[in-house]
Protein backbone atom coordinates (compact mmCIF):
# COMPACT_ATOMS: atom_id res chain seq x y z
CA UNK A 1 0.00 0.00 0.00
CA UNK A 2 1.35 3.64 -0.47
CA UNK A 3 2.56 4.81 2.63
CA UNK A 4 0.93 7.64 2.54
CA UNK A 5 -2.71 6.29 2.20
CA UNK A 6 -1.53 3.57 4.56
CA UNK A 7 -0.70 6.69 7.17
CA UNK A 8 -3.92 8.16 6.44
CA UNK A 9 -5.89 4.42 7.48
CA UNK A 10 -3.67 3.90 10.40
CA UNK A 11 -5.01 7.30 11.78
CA UNK A 12 -8.40 6.56 10.78
CA UNK A 13 -8.43 3.33 13.05
CA UNK A 14 -6.54 5.07 16.12
CA UNK A 15 -7.89 5.73 19.29
CA UNK A 16 -7.89 9.31 18.44
CA UNK A 17 -11.04 8.30 16.24
CA UNK A 18 -12.40 6.56 18.92
CA UNK A 19 -12.53 9.45 20.95
CA UNK A 20 -13.99 11.61 18.60
CA UNK A 21 -16.80 9.27 17.90
CA UNK A 22 -17.19 9.95 21.68
CA UNK A 23 -16.97 13.45 21.72
CA UNK A 24 -19.92 13.00 19.00
CA UNK A 25 -22.09 10.77 20.47
CA UNK A 26 -21.84 13.76 23.63
CA UNK A 27 -22.21 16.81 21.06
CA UNK A 28 -25.88 14.71 20.08
CA UNK A 29 -26.75 13.93 23.39
CA UNK A 30 -26.72 17.93 23.34
CA UNK A 31 -28.67 18.58 20.67
CA UNK A 32 -31.22 16.05 22.26
CA UNK A 33 -31.30 17.52 24.93
CA UNK A 34 -31.52 21.04 23.43
CA UNK A 35 -34.37 20.35 21.22
CA UNK A 36 -36.40 18.45 23.99
CA UNK A 37 -36.20 21.39 26.62
CA UNK A 38 -37.56 23.90 23.92
CA UNK A 39 -40.03 21.34 22.54
CA UNK A 40 -42.77 22.06 24.89
CA UNK A 41 -42.72 26.04 23.62
CA UNK A 42 -44.35 24.82 20.69
CA UNK A 43 -47.58 26.64 19.92
CA UNK A 44 -50.84 25.46 18.51
CA UNK A 45 -53.38 27.70 18.89
CA UNK A 46 -56.68 28.97 17.29
CA UNK A 47 -58.65 31.80 15.30
CA UNK A 48 -62.02 31.58 14.55
CA UNK A 49 -65.65 32.63 14.30
CA UNK A 50 -69.60 31.99 15.19
CA UNK A 51 -72.80 32.41 13.44
CA UNK A 52 -76.52 31.12 13.61
CA UNK A 53 -77.70 28.96 10.94
CA UNK A 54 -80.31 26.38 10.08
CA UNK A 55 -81.58 26.66 14.11
CA UNK A 56 -78.11 25.80 15.19
CA UNK A 57 -75.04 27.73 16.75
CA UNK A 58 -72.21 27.32 14.25
CA UNK A 59 -68.37 27.60 15.78
CA UNK A 60 -65.78 27.11 13.38
CA UNK A 61 -62.06 27.35 15.49
CA UNK A 62 -58.65 27.25 12.84
CA UNK A 63 -56.19 25.48 14.64
CA UNK A 64 -53.13 26.95 13.91
CA UNK A 65 -49.31 26.64 14.58
CA UNK A 66 -46.74 28.82 15.31
CA UNK A 67 -46.27 29.79 11.14
CA UNK A 68 -50.69 30.15 11.42
CA UNK A 69 -50.49 26.94 8.86
CA UNK A 70 -53.62 24.76 9.77
CA UNK A 71 -53.00 21.64 12.30
CA UNK A 72 -54.95 18.50 11.50
CA UNK A 73 -55.65 15.96 13.78
CA UNK A 74 -56.32 17.97 16.83
CA UNK A 75 -59.06 17.41 18.89
CA UNK A 76 -61.16 18.72 21.51
CA UNK A 77 -63.70 18.43 23.41
CA UNK A 78 -66.37 21.36 23.32
CA UNK A 79 -69.16 22.17 25.68
CA UNK A 80 -72.04 25.02 25.73
CA UNK A 81 -73.07 26.55 28.88
CA UNK A 82 -75.99 28.96 28.70
CA UNK A 83 -75.18 32.56 30.13
CA UNK A 84 -78.21 34.69 31.60
CA UNK A 85 -78.28 38.38 30.99
CA UNK A 86 -78.69 38.91 34.85
CA UNK A 87 -77.35 41.68 36.57
CA UNK A 88 -77.61 40.16 40.20
CA UNK A 89 -74.54 39.99 42.38
CA UNK A 90 -73.43 37.94 42.67
CA UNK A 91 -74.10 36.39 39.42
CA UNK A 92 -76.11 33.00 39.60
CA UNK A 93 -73.63 30.07 39.19
CA UNK A 94 -73.52 28.51 35.68
CA UNK A 95 -75.89 25.84 34.34
CA UNK A 96 -74.31 22.55 33.14
CA UNK A 97 -73.65 22.37 29.31
CA UNK A 98 -76.69 22.25 27.43
CA UNK A 99 -74.44 20.49 24.76
CA UNK A 100 -70.91 18.60 24.77
CA UNK A 101 -69.13 17.11 21.54
CA UNK A 102 -65.97 15.98 20.39
CA UNK A 103 -64.48 17.22 17.33
CA UNK A 104 -60.84 16.55 15.32
CA UNK A 105 -59.50 19.68 13.16
CA UNK A 106 -59.50 18.39 9.28
CA UNK A 107 -56.81 18.76 6.71
CA UNK A 108 -56.93 22.46 6.33
CA UNK A 109 -56.91 22.84 10.86
CA UNK A 110 -61.01 23.56 11.20
CA UNK A 111 -62.85 22.29 13.52
CA UNK A 112 -66.29 22.62 12.71
CA UNK A 113 -69.20 22.33 15.15
CA UNK A 114 -72.59 22.77 14.92
CA UNK A 115 -74.51 22.86 18.32
CA UNK A 116 -78.21 22.40 18.21
CA UNK A 117 -78.73 24.71 21.19
CA UNK A 118 -81.17 27.76 20.67
CA UNK A 119 -80.16 31.41 19.88
CA UNK A 120 -78.88 32.99 23.22
CA UNK A 121 -75.44 33.95 25.01
CA UNK A 122 -73.17 30.99 25.43
CA UNK A 123 -69.78 30.12 27.01
CA UNK A 124 -68.29 27.64 25.20
CA UNK A 125 -65.33 25.52 26.91
CA UNK A 126 -62.82 24.13 25.10
CA UNK A 127 -59.98 21.54 25.90
CA UNK A 128 -58.27 20.20 23.07
CA UNK A 129 -54.46 17.99 22.66
CA UNK A 130 -52.71 16.86 19.44
CA UNK A 131 -51.95 13.45 19.62
CA UNK A 132 -49.46 13.31 16.86
CA UNK A 133 -47.52 16.17 18.76
CA UNK A 134 -48.02 15.52 22.39
CA UNK A 135 -45.20 17.83 23.75
CA UNK A 136 -46.87 21.12 21.99
CA UNK A 137 -48.80 23.73 24.25
CA UNK A 138 -52.31 24.43 23.06
CA UNK A 139 -53.27 27.93 24.28
CA UNK A 140 -55.94 30.61 23.30
CA UNK A 141 -59.26 29.44 22.03
CA UNK A 142 -58.43 25.71 22.45
CA UNK A 143 -57.54 26.10 26.39
CA UNK A 144 -60.21 28.43 27.75
CA UNK A 145 -63.17 29.59 27.81
CA UNK A 146 -65.26 32.13 25.50
CA UNK A 147 -68.30 34.06 25.36
CA UNK A 148 -70.04 33.29 21.84
CA UNK A 149 -73.42 35.53 21.04
CA UNK A 150 -73.30 36.47 17.30
CA UNK A 151 -76.83 37.38 17.17
CA UNK A 152 -79.31 36.79 14.13
CA UNK A 153 -79.59 34.48 11.49
CA UNK A 154 -76.18 34.95 9.00
CA UNK A 155 -74.28 37.42 11.24
CA UNK A 156 -70.55 36.55 12.32
CA UNK A 157 -69.10 36.86 15.74
CA UNK A 158 -65.15 37.07 14.48
CA UNK A 159 -63.24 34.99 17.82
CA UNK A 160 -59.32 36.39 17.95
CA UNK A 161 -58.09 39.27 16.18
CA UNK A 162 -57.93 40.17 12.33
CA UNK A 163 -54.47 40.94 12.23
CA UNK A 164 -51.78 38.39 13.64
CA UNK A 165 -48.24 38.59 13.10
CA UNK A 166 -46.36 35.03 12.72
CA UNK A 167 -43.21 34.04 11.22
CA UNK A 168 -42.55 33.25 8.01
CA UNK A 169 -40.48 29.81 8.68
CA UNK A 170 -40.11 27.61 11.95
CA UNK A 171 -36.41 28.73 11.48
CA UNK A 172 -36.08 32.17 10.57
CA UNK A 173 -36.41 35.21 12.61
CA UNK A 174 -38.74 36.72 10.53
CA UNK A 175 -42.65 38.28 10.86
CA UNK A 176 -45.13 38.23 8.11
CA UNK A 177 -48.46 39.64 8.34
CA UNK A 178 -51.47 37.10 8.90
CA UNK A 179 -55.16 38.38 8.25
CA UNK A 180 -58.24 36.34 9.38
CA UNK A 181 -61.91 37.33 8.14
CA UNK A 182 -65.09 35.33 7.72
CA UNK A 183 -67.83 36.58 5.50
CA UNK A 184 -71.87 36.42 6.36
CA UNK A 185 -72.92 32.22 7.41
CA UNK A 186 -69.21 31.89 7.72
CA UNK A 187 -68.44 31.98 4.30
CA UNK A 188 -65.10 32.84 2.67
CA UNK A 189 -64.48 36.70 2.57
CA UNK A 190 -64.78 37.89 -1.05
CA UNK A 191 -63.80 41.07 -2.58
CA UNK A 192 -62.26 42.97 0.65
CA UNK A 193 -58.54 44.64 0.48
CA UNK A 194 -56.19 45.30 2.92
CA UNK A 195 -54.41 49.45 3.22
CA UNK A 196 -51.81 50.93 5.51
CA UNK A 197 -51.26 54.41 6.08
CA UNK A 198 -48.53 56.17 8.61
CA UNK A 199 -50.28 58.73 10.25
CA UNK A 200 -48.58 60.88 12.45
CA UNK A 201 -49.74 62.21 16.02
CA UNK A 202 -48.97 64.27 19.04
CA UNK A 203 -46.88 62.12 21.66
CA UNK A 204 -49.15 60.51 23.84
CA UNK A 205 -52.19 60.76 21.55
CA UNK A 206 -53.88 57.86 20.38
CA UNK A 207 -54.00 56.86 16.50
CA UNK A 208 -56.78 57.72 14.58
CA UNK A 209 -59.46 54.78 14.33
CA UNK A 210 -58.48 53.92 10.43
CA UNK A 211 -57.05 55.79 7.01
CA UNK A 212 -59.90 57.99 6.06
CA UNK A 213 -58.30 60.94 4.76
CA UNK A 214 -54.94 59.72 5.21
CA UNK A 215 -52.69 58.34 1.80
CA UNK A 216 -52.88 54.79 1.66
CA UNK A 217 -51.11 51.91 0.59
CA UNK A 218 -53.38 48.72 -1.00
CA UNK A 219 -51.29 45.82 0.20
CA UNK A 220 -53.18 43.08 -1.44
CA UNK A 221 -56.81 41.43 -1.65
CA UNK A 222 -57.99 39.72 0.80
CA UNK A 223 -60.38 36.37 -0.65
CA UNK A 224 -59.96 33.75 1.99
CA UNK A 225 -60.49 33.49 5.74
CA UNK A 226 -56.15 33.40 5.70
CA UNK A 227 -54.29 35.70 4.21
CA UNK A 228 -50.75 35.98 4.70
CA UNK A 229 -49.00 39.53 3.63
CA UNK A 230 -45.27 40.90 3.97
CA UNK A 231 -44.93 43.85 6.54
CA UNK A 232 -45.65 47.03 5.03
CA UNK A 233 -42.29 48.98 4.10
CA UNK A 234 -44.04 52.28 4.36
CA UNK A 235 -42.35 56.13 3.61
CA UNK A 236 -42.19 57.40 7.47
CA UNK A 237 -43.04 61.05 7.38
CA UNK A 238 -40.74 63.93 8.75
CA UNK A 239 -41.76 64.06 12.16
CA UNK A 240 -41.92 67.01 14.17
CA UNK A 241 -41.47 68.12 18.05
CA UNK A 242 -43.20 65.75 20.46
CA UNK A 243 -45.18 63.53 17.75
CA UNK A 244 -45.16 59.85 16.78
CA UNK A 245 -45.76 57.81 13.60
CA UNK A 246 -47.84 54.84 13.40
CA UNK A 247 -48.58 52.40 10.92
CA UNK A 248 -52.09 51.31 10.75
CA UNK A 249 -53.83 48.45 8.82
CA UNK A 250 -57.43 48.75 7.60
CA UNK A 251 -59.78 45.77 5.81
CA UNK A 252 -61.88 47.21 3.87
CA UNK A 253 -64.68 46.01 1.67
CA UNK A 254 -65.38 46.99 -2.30
CA UNK A 255 -67.85 50.06 -0.76
CA UNK A 256 -65.21 51.01 1.12
CA UNK A 257 -66.17 50.51 4.18
CA UNK A 258 -63.40 49.47 7.11
CA UNK A 259 -64.58 46.60 8.46
CA UNK A 260 -61.29 46.07 11.01
CA UNK A 261 -58.77 48.60 11.83
CA UNK A 262 -55.59 48.44 13.67
CA UNK A 263 -52.63 50.44 14.64
CA UNK A 264 -48.71 50.00 15.66
CA UNK A 265 -46.47 52.59 17.00
CA UNK A 266 -43.63 53.18 15.03
CA UNK A 267 -43.11 52.05 11.12
CA UNK A 268 -42.78 47.89 10.61
CA UNK A 269 -38.83 46.86 10.61
CA UNK A 270 -37.29 44.35 12.36
CA UNK A 271 -39.01 44.09 15.24
CA UNK A 272 -42.37 42.94 15.83
CA UNK A 273 -45.61 45.05 15.94
CA UNK A 274 -46.94 45.54 19.54
CA UNK A 275 -49.93 43.57 18.01
CA UNK A 276 -52.19 40.30 20.32
CA UNK A 277 -50.90 37.75 18.22
CA UNK A 278 -53.02 34.79 18.13
CA UNK A 279 -49.72 32.66 19.94
CA UNK A 280 -47.87 31.61 22.92
CA UNK A 281 -44.24 32.92 21.44
CA UNK A 282 -42.77 35.68 19.51
CA UNK A 283 -40.48 33.30 16.95
CA UNK A 284 -40.93 30.24 15.90
CA UNK A 285 -38.99 27.47 18.46
CA UNK A 286 -36.47 26.16 15.73
CA UNK A 287 -35.16 29.53 15.90
CA UNK A 288 -33.94 29.65 19.13
CA UNK A 289 -33.22 25.74 19.26
CA UNK A 290 -30.73 26.05 16.19
CA UNK A 291 -28.64 29.06 17.11
CA UNK A 292 -27.83 27.56 20.89
CA UNK A 293 -27.41 24.24 19.29
CA UNK A 294 -25.19 25.72 16.86
CA UNK A 295 -22.94 27.30 19.67
CA UNK A 296 -22.55 23.81 21.22
CA UNK A 297 -21.38 22.33 17.95
CA UNK A 298 -18.95 25.35 17.90
CA UNK A 299 -17.23 23.83 21.24
CA UNK A 300 -17.68 20.40 20.40
CA UNK A 301 -15.73 20.03 16.92
CA UNK A 302 -12.69 21.78 18.28
CA UNK A 303 -12.80 19.29 21.23
CA UNK A 304 -12.87 16.49 18.12
CA UNK A 305 -10.24 17.96 16.46
CA UNK A 306 -8.12 18.31 19.86
CA UNK A 307 -8.46 14.65 20.38
CA UNK A 308 -7.57 13.85 16.51
CA UNK A 309 -4.46 16.09 16.68
CA UNK A 310 -3.53 15.69 20.07
CA UNK A 311 -3.29 11.37 19.68
CA UNK A 312 -2.54 12.11 16.52
CA UNK A 313 0.79 14.31 16.12
CA UNK A 314 1.18 15.98 19.44
CA UNK A 315 1.94 12.76 21.49
CA UNK A 316 3.61 10.50 18.85
CA UNK A 317 6.22 13.36 18.09
CA UNK A 318 7.06 13.91 21.36
CA UNK A 319 7.58 10.52 21.82
CA UNK A 320 9.78 10.15 18.27
CA UNK A 321 7.79 7.72 16.50
CA UNK A 322 7.24 10.63 13.70
CA UNK A 323 11.16 10.55 13.61
CA UNK A 324 10.74 6.48 13.07
CA UNK A 325 8.29 7.02 10.25
CA UNK A 326 10.83 9.32 8.50
CA UNK A 327 12.70 6.08 7.99
CA UNK A 328 10.47 4.99 5.35
CA UNK A 329 10.50 6.03 1.93
CA UNK A 330 8.16 9.55 2.82
CA UNK A 331 8.53 12.85 3.30
CA UNK A 332 7.54 15.27 6.56
CA UNK A 333 5.35 16.83 3.50
CA UNK A 334 3.92 13.99 2.90
CA UNK A 335 3.36 12.50 6.62
CA UNK A 336 1.98 16.10 7.83
CA UNK A 337 -0.62 15.94 4.74
CA UNK A 338 -1.46 12.52 5.21
CA UNK A 339 -1.88 13.47 8.75
CA UNK A 340 -4.17 16.21 8.24
CA UNK A 341 -5.98 14.18 5.66
CA UNK A 342 -7.33 12.33 8.51
CA UNK A 343 -8.42 14.88 10.66
CA UNK A 344 -10.42 16.07 7.78
CA UNK A 345 -12.42 13.25 7.18
CA UNK A 346 -12.98 12.36 10.47
CA UNK A 347 -14.05 15.89 11.51
CA UNK A 348 -16.15 15.81 8.75
CA UNK A 349 -18.05 12.53 9.42
CA UNK A 350 -18.38 14.13 12.86
CA UNK A 351 -20.11 17.61 11.57
CA UNK A 352 -22.16 15.32 9.31
CA UNK A 353 -23.41 13.19 11.58
CA UNK A 354 -24.16 15.80 14.43
CA UNK A 355 -25.99 17.97 12.39
CA UNK A 356 -28.63 15.18 10.56
CA UNK A 357 -28.70 13.62 14.03
CA UNK A 358 -30.38 16.82 15.35
CA UNK A 359 -32.27 17.62 11.89
CA UNK A 360 -33.66 14.42 12.49
CA UNK A 361 -34.63 14.86 16.26
CA UNK A 362 -35.97 18.36 15.87
CA UNK A 363 -38.47 16.79 12.78
CA UNK A 364 -39.56 14.13 15.14
CA UNK A 365 -40.11 17.05 18.13
CA UNK A 366 -40.62 19.93 16.34
CA UNK A 367 -42.75 18.55 13.57
CA UNK A 368 -40.34 20.22 10.75
CA UNK A 369 -37.52 19.35 9.53
CA UNK A 370 -34.39 21.99 8.99
CA UNK A 371 -34.57 23.78 5.93
CA UNK A 372 -32.53 21.79 3.17
CA UNK A 373 -30.00 24.82 2.44
CA UNK A 374 -29.24 25.11 6.26
CA UNK A 375 -27.77 21.50 6.56
CA UNK A 376 -24.54 22.23 4.12
CA UNK A 377 -24.22 25.59 5.79
CA UNK A 378 -23.77 24.23 9.22
CA UNK A 379 -21.93 20.96 8.43
CA UNK A 380 -19.35 23.60 6.74
CA UNK A 381 -19.44 26.02 9.73
CA UNK A 382 -18.59 23.25 12.29
CA UNK A 383 -16.14 21.76 10.17
CA UNK A 384 -14.50 25.05 10.20
CA UNK A 385 -14.69 25.23 13.69
CA UNK A 386 -13.08 21.91 13.78
CA UNK A 387 -10.43 22.11 11.14
CA UNK A 388 -9.30 25.84 12.46
CA UNK A 389 -8.66 24.41 16.26
CA UNK A 390 -6.74 21.66 14.79
CA UNK A 391 -4.81 23.89 12.62
CA UNK A 392 -3.58 25.81 15.65
CA UNK A 393 -2.67 22.65 17.69
CA UNK A 394 -0.74 21.19 14.90
CA UNK A 395 1.20 24.82 14.82
CA UNK A 396 1.45 24.54 19.08
CA UNK A 397 2.57 21.03 18.11
CA UNK A 398 5.62 22.18 15.91
CA UNK A 399 6.36 25.01 18.15
CA UNK A 400 6.59 23.12 21.37
CA UNK A 401 8.86 20.07 21.93
CA UNK A 402 7.01 18.30 25.07
CA UNK A 403 2.93 18.46 25.12
CA UNK A 404 2.74 19.93 28.65
CA UNK A 405 2.90 23.55 26.71
CA UNK A 406 0.87 22.09 23.56
CA UNK A 407 -1.77 20.92 26.07
CA UNK A 408 -2.14 23.96 27.60
CA UNK A 409 -2.18 26.46 24.81
CA UNK A 410 -4.92 23.91 23.30
CA UNK A 411 -6.85 23.89 26.27
CA UNK A 412 -6.45 28.07 27.29
CA UNK A 413 -7.46 28.97 23.57
CA UNK A 414 -10.49 26.78 23.28
CA UNK A 415 -11.89 27.92 26.81
CA UNK A 416 -11.37 31.36 25.84
CA UNK A 417 -12.79 31.58 22.38
CA UNK A 418 -16.26 29.06 23.19
CA UNK A 419 -16.69 29.74 26.75
CA UNK A 420 -15.41 32.51 28.31
CA UNK A 421 -15.62 34.36 25.09
CA UNK A 422 -18.48 37.03 25.69
CA UNK A 423 -16.73 37.81 28.96
CA UNK A 424 -13.74 38.51 27.80
CA UNK A 425 -14.71 40.90 25.59
CA UNK A 426 -17.55 42.59 28.18
CA UNK A 427 -14.04 43.00 30.74
CA UNK A 428 -12.51 44.49 27.66
CA UNK A 429 -15.22 46.78 26.57
CA UNK A 430 -15.55 48.14 30.28
CA UNK A 431 -12.41 48.46 30.89
CA UNK A 432 -11.85 51.07 28.31
CA UNK A 433 -14.54 53.12 29.75
CA UNK A 434 -17.34 52.35 27.11
CA UNK A 435 -20.68 51.41 27.67
CA UNK A 436 -21.24 47.21 27.23
CA UNK A 437 -25.25 47.98 26.54
CA UNK A 438 -26.98 48.69 23.49
CA UNK A 439 -26.47 47.98 19.65
CA UNK A 440 -23.06 49.43 19.52
CA UNK A 441 -21.84 46.59 22.06
CA UNK A 442 -23.97 44.05 20.32
CA UNK A 443 -22.72 44.60 16.81
CA UNK A 444 -18.90 44.40 18.36
CA UNK A 445 -19.66 41.18 20.35
CA UNK A 446 -21.28 39.97 16.45
CA UNK A 447 -18.08 40.76 14.73
CA UNK A 448 -16.35 39.72 17.36
CA UNK A 449 -17.26 36.09 16.69
CA UNK A 450 -15.74 36.04 12.90
CA UNK A 451 -12.00 35.99 14.89
CA UNK A 452 -13.16 33.19 17.23
CA UNK A 453 -13.04 29.73 15.63
CA UNK A 454 -15.75 28.37 18.34
CA UNK A 455 -18.09 30.95 17.72
CA UNK A 456 -18.06 30.15 13.92
CA UNK A 457 -21.00 28.01 13.53
CA UNK A 458 -23.37 30.28 15.64
CA UNK A 459 -22.21 32.99 13.09
CA UNK A 460 -24.07 30.47 10.12
CA UNK A 461 -26.90 30.04 12.37
CA UNK A 462 -27.18 33.56 13.37
CA UNK A 463 -27.02 34.46 9.41
CA UNK A 464 -29.39 31.69 7.98
CA UNK A 465 -31.89 32.35 10.14
CA UNK A 466 -31.45 36.05 10.07
CA UNK A 467 -30.67 36.82 13.76
CA UNK A 468 -28.79 36.35 16.65
CA UNK A 469 -28.85 35.20 20.10
CA UNK A 470 -27.12 38.35 21.32
CA UNK A 471 -27.55 40.83 19.09
CA UNK A 472 -31.49 40.53 18.67
CA UNK A 473 -32.56 42.39 21.84
CA UNK A 474 -31.00 45.46 20.39
CA UNK A 475 -32.23 45.26 16.57
CA UNK A 476 -28.97 44.17 15.63
CA UNK A 477 -28.69 41.13 13.33
CA UNK A 478 -25.37 39.72 11.92
CA UNK A 479 -26.21 41.52 8.43
CA UNK A 480 -27.04 44.69 9.76
CA UNK A 481 -23.25 45.19 11.05
CA UNK A 482 -21.66 43.92 7.78
CA UNK A 483 -21.63 40.27 8.25
CA UNK A 484 -22.67 39.35 5.23
CA UNK A 485 -21.86 35.37 3.31
CA UNK A 486 -18.64 36.75 1.41
CA UNK A 487 -17.02 37.82 4.98
CA UNK A 488 -18.52 34.52 6.64
CA UNK A 489 -17.00 32.86 3.48
CA UNK A 490 -13.74 34.46 3.94
CA UNK A 491 -13.45 34.32 7.62
CA UNK A 492 -13.69 30.37 7.40
CA UNK A 493 -11.25 29.84 4.49
CA UNK A 494 -8.65 32.05 6.50
CA UNK A 495 -9.32 30.22 9.83
CA UNK A 496 -9.12 26.73 8.03
CA UNK A 497 -6.13 28.11 5.53
CA UNK A 498 -3.71 30.66 7.89
CA UNK A 499 -2.75 27.88 11.22
CA UNK A 500 -2.82 24.80 8.51
CA UNK A 501 0.14 26.84 6.38
CA UNK A 502 1.75 27.79 9.49
CA UNK A 503 1.93 24.60 10.87
CA UNK A 504 2.85 22.88 7.27
CA UNK A 505 5.44 24.91 6.93
CA UNK A 506 7.15 24.42 10.65
CA UNK A 507 6.46 20.60 10.32
CA UNK A 508 8.11 20.46 7.30
CA UNK A 509 11.54 22.30 8.60
CA UNK A 510 14.11 20.51 10.45
CA UNK A 511 13.87 20.98 13.83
Amino acid sequence: MNPYLHEVAHRLRSRSTIGVVLVALLATAVGVSTVYNAAPSVGIDAVGYAYYAGGALHLDLWALDVLGEGVSGVRAEVAFVPVSNSTVFPPPPLPPPLYTTNVTSDASGVLAVPAPVPVGNYLVEVSAHDPELPQATLTGLLSSSFLVSPGADGAVQLLGPAFNTVPVGNYIAQDRLLVFWAGANGTAPAGLRLDACAPVTQEFSGPPANCSGLSTTTLGSVNAYLTFFAYPSLPTPALGVDQTVFTTLELVNATGAVLAASSFQGAFGPAPPSVTAPYSIDVAPGVGVLTSYAFDLGFFLPIAGFVMVYWGTTRPRASGSVDMVLVRPVTRRGIFLAQYAAVVVVLLASAAAEVLAFDLYATLLLGESLPASFVPALIAGALVAGLAFSGLLLLASHLFRTTGPTLATGIAVLLATSLFWSAILFLAVVSTGASANGAEYSALLLRSQLVAPPQYVGVIAGSLTLTSTDGLANGVTYASVGVGTAVVVVAGLVWVLAPLLAAFFRATRQD
